[in-house]
């Protein structure tokens, strides 16, 4: 059992919680395991793992799910209440698989699609003509190449035929 606290160096409440959360882990020695976590710097990996895009946030994690304290009570005794009892009263999530490479370059470049998307429309708001330009100046250079891609397989087919003769 592991009861984590995501916290940001920018965060006052986070700060003013460090006294409570070493508290709680006097409290709980040798039966939970209490951790502290930077969301800003090296537990990046871990906010985005659980969702966690707020400070602080508190997760408690036992048998493969893990429970969000959601209560604005932050002393020692509600969180040793809660590591100990009261999370079954909490939502019970799967603890999320860590993300592999592979999954964070195709998410990356799902955003990056995403955001040229919404680019392109904000773009065809203020400029709908520029937009209209440079897509038809797209599609002449596409048609110019297909017509000259037929006239050259014309001219090749006509120079093998005089060959023939």
């Amino acid at each position: 059992m592991t009861k984590d606290g995501l916290y940001s160096q920018d965060c006052i409440d986070c700060q003013r919680l460090s006294a409570v959360w070493e508290g709680l882990g006097a409290n709980l020695k040798n039966r939970v395991n209490v951790a502290r976590v930077n969301r800003l710097s090296a537990g990046i990996a871990t906010a985005k793992r659980f969702g966690v895009d707020k400070s602080p946030e508190f997760i408690f994690i036992r048998q493969g799910k893990f429970y969000r304290y959601e209560t604005p009570k932050y002393d020692i005794k509600t969180f040793t209440a809660f590591a100990q009892d009261w999370f079954r009263n909490a939502r019970a999530d799967k603890v999320p698989v860590p993300s592999s490479p592979f999954d964070s370059l195709v998410t990356a470049y799902a955003d990056h699609l995403k955001r040229g998307v919404e680019y392109g429309k904000s773009l065809y708001k203020v400029y709908p003509y520029a937009v209209y330009g440079a897509v038809g100046g797209v599609g002449l250079i596409l048609l110019s190449l297909v017509f000259s891609k037929f006239r050259a397989a014309k001219k090749a087919g006509a120079k093998a035929t005089k060959k023939a003769k």
